[in-house]
Parts: structure tokens; sequence; C-alpha cells
């Protein structure tokens, strides 16, 4: 945790309670999700409230293949003391991989939360129009073996814990899929803003395909109204 008047001039803030300063780890409870270590997160400060959601990790972190278990969920009245809140999936996550054939099989992290409203235009699942959906895009994948791919999944809650992920047409009920171009193999790490009705989405991307060139990362640009399909500007 750090902290800054101006957004440039950054002071860390280290943790009373960890000897090494960091505020959230990997809880060391057997048997939960994130027992070895936490990654990625959104957070945000709802109220008087910061909400966190995190990737987390189940196993050992000891190379680049160990996948994340799944997203969890904390909260925290000064963005440095937090208390997590169990989900109700294996391991008290909130979301985990989903279905054999899906875009997310292998695993889901990265997520990207905002807290909105639910409208005909951007639907939430089952929560009435006007009242609050929280909604969620997080990065999915189907394998960790040579020239796997990252798509971009999306899910909506009532109230941040329980999800239901929203099919899309980025193939493999992915929300958003590879493009051409710069962005024709992977989609991930998505930053969504609301402006207006209008959702905004920068997010990750790769060209790379398997025999090809070596993989260059670069940024794209997406906008929706409805937060499940997603127009791509030209240029």
């Amino acid at each position: 945790y750090a902290e800054s008047p101006d957004g440039l001039n950054w002071t860390r803030v280290p943790s009373n309670t960890s000897p090494l300063g960091e505020v959230f780890a990997g809880s060391g409870v057997v048997g939960r999700f994130d027992q070895h270590g936490v990654t990625y997160m959104s957070i945000m400060k709802d109220g008087t409230i910061f909400k966190m959601w995190y990737s987390g990790y189940d196993t050992p972190v000891t190379g680049n293949s160990i996948p994340v278990a799944g997203i969890g969920y904390a909260e925290s009245t000064d963005g440095q003391n937090w208390t997590r809140i169990d989900g109700s999936l294996l391991g008290a996550a909130v979301l985990r991989a989903g279905t054999p054939g899906d875009f997310d099989e292998f695993e889901v992290y990265v997520p990207n939360v905002l807290k909105d409203i639910a409208t005909s235009e951007s639907p939430c699942g089952s929560v009435p129009l006007g009242d609050t959906c929280y909604r969620m895009w997080y990065e999915g994948s189907t394998t960790n073996g040579p020239g796997y791919r990252f798509r971009l999944g999306y899910a909506v809650s009532p109230d941040g814990l329980n999800w239901t992920r929203i099919p899309g047409n980025g193939g493999d009920n992915a929300n958003l899929g590879g493009g051409s171009g710069f962005d024709a193999n992977s989609v991930a790490i998505a930053i969504v803003v609301k402006e207006g009705v209008l959702y905004r989405n920068w997010y990750e991307a790769k060209a790379y395909e398997v025999g090809g060139d070596p993989a260059l990362y670069t940024i794209g640009h997406v906008v929706s109204i409805s937060g499940t399909n997603w127009v791509r500007p030209v240029p």
C-alpha cells in the first residue's frame, strides 16, 4: 500500500501487522483457494468501505505455469487492514474456472469490477431494473501450454459475492475474443470505466501465434452500450 497527494509522488505505508510490509497476502488456511498467495486485484471505495476482488493461488507458486485457483473478495475500512469474505464456491472463492469447452475452463483471474445499476440497455441477470449491479470483466484461459489463449469473460452480481456468468460472442462463451492484427491471439487484463451510457474497455492484446513472431503485447480499446457486445473502432 502507498499514498500520494498528487498521483505522482508516492510514499509506501508498511503494514503494521506484517514484518515484510505487505497489507494483503495468502491466507495460509489449508483448503482455501488463496492459501499460498494473492495477485491481480480490483479495488473500489463504496461509501466508507474499500472492496477488493483478487486472484488467489491454492498451491505454492514455484514457476510461471502455476494456475490461479479463482477470484475472492475482501473488505477494509482503511485500505490497509483487510477482512476476507467467504464466497460460496470451492475454497471460499466467489468465481472459479468455467466448464470444459469454455474460454475460461483452465483459470479465471485479473478481475475488474464496477458498481453500476441494471438498465434495459445493460441488464444484470435477474437484478431488477434500477437496482444495484456489480459487473466483473475478468481474464480466462483454456490451457497453460504453448500457444495458450486469453480471452475476457463477464459476470454480474447483486452483491459482489454471488456471480452469474453472462456468455458473450467472443468465442467459447467469452465476452471479448481476439480480433485481427495486434489482438489476433489474445485479449486480457480489462480496465473498464463507464462514461455516461458508454462502457470503455482498455485491454492487453497479443498478436502472437504458435510458430510466429515473438509475443508483442500492446493495448487495445473497445466500447459498448450493454457491457456485453463490444465495438472495435476503425482505426
